[in-house]
């Protein structure tokens, strides 16, 4: 949030802030494909202190020649793609870790808590992150951000992760991917599945891209709103998980929920880009974190 709000403050353009959002995202799309096979092939413990070290040298850099004052946007466009490559690798080698850690009797529990941690967090992150945005500047938050990554990258290295054992016919990259393509095409309904969720994905980055622009627009609005309003949209996300998490949906109910909440997200985004009343904003942030989650 720091980094969207600084690039639209320093720069103006709006379009300039959704590039350099979609080129930290570009990563994603090119390399997870490929992430998974290299993460099952190699030590998870390290993967993760290189990503979080490479991390947190990259944001720490940026926070220092922010407040120095010669930043410069194409340092910010390469960072973001570190970044981005970082987190292809770290976000699946954590995951994929927990099962491992974690006892097998207390694997639901942990996943239980550190989905409340992480919402929790998240919320936090918002709400504090729009007003800290204001009272000590995005430079500065920038270095704090990178502090945290090199210390969580020094953690990690007491964590004990089991090493996956490797199959005994060894496959190779295309090999793997040949098979996850086959198999989800050979699957219509799952094809499908994934060609709406992007497109919705698509329709909601560009919304979301928007939304702070549009709050910093408006002095009704702001950016210490904006934080608070995002932080009602996770909250709302965590009551979507802990709704389905209490109610088990039939098959044939799946569908027509998926279908009502895309529908239902989409006429939020509508209707809180034509009203400047905060309170409405974030009752309709709430529904649609909630309907996201649920979707």
């Amino acid at each position: 949030m720091a980094l969207r709000f600084w690039i639209l403050t320093k720069t103006g353009s709006v379009t300039l802030m959704g590039v350099i959002m979609a080129v930290s995202i570009l990563p994603k799309i090119f390399i997870s494909p490929f992430a998974g096979t290299f993460i099952d092939r190699h030590d998870r413990r390290k993967i993760l202190i290189i990503t979080d070290t490479f991390s947190g040298i990259t944001i720490l850099f940026i926070g220092v020649v922010a407040v120095t004052g010669f930043i410069q946007i194409w340092m910010v466009l390469v960072a973001g793609i570190i970044t981005g490559i970082c987190g292809c690798f770290f976000n699946p080698t954590f995951n994929s870790s927990i099962p491992d850690i974690v006892p097998e009797d207390k694997l639901l529990k942990a996943n239980s808590i550190f989905s409340s941690v992480s919402s929790a967090n998240d919320m936090a992150g918002y709400a504090l992150g729009g007003f800290l945005v204001q009272i000590v500047g995005a430079p500065l938050l920038f270095i704090f951000s990178g502090i945290s990554f090199l210390f969580s990258a020094t953690a990690e290295w007491f964590i004990k992760i089991p090493k996956i054992q490797s199959p005994s016919k060894k496959l190779k990259f295309i090999e793997d991917m040949k098979a996850g393509l086959s198999f989800v095409n050979n699957l219509k309904g799952l094809k499908y599945l994934f060609i709406t969720i992007v497109f919705l994905n698509f329709c909601a980055s560009m919304s979301m891209t928007l939304t702070l622009p549009l709050f910093k627009m408006y002095k009704q609005l702001g950016i210490g709103l904006y934080g608070v309003a995002m932080a009602i949209n996770t909250l709302g996300m965590l009551v979507g998980f802990t709704i389905l998490s209490m109610i088990e949906l039939k098959k044939e109910k799946k569908f027509f929920a998926f279908i009502s909440s895309g529908i239902i997200i989409s006429i939020t985004m509508i209707l809180y880009s034509i009203t400047f009343n905060f309170y409405f904003i974030a009752i309709l942030f709430f529904i649609d974190g909630m309907c996201l989650r649920s979707e």
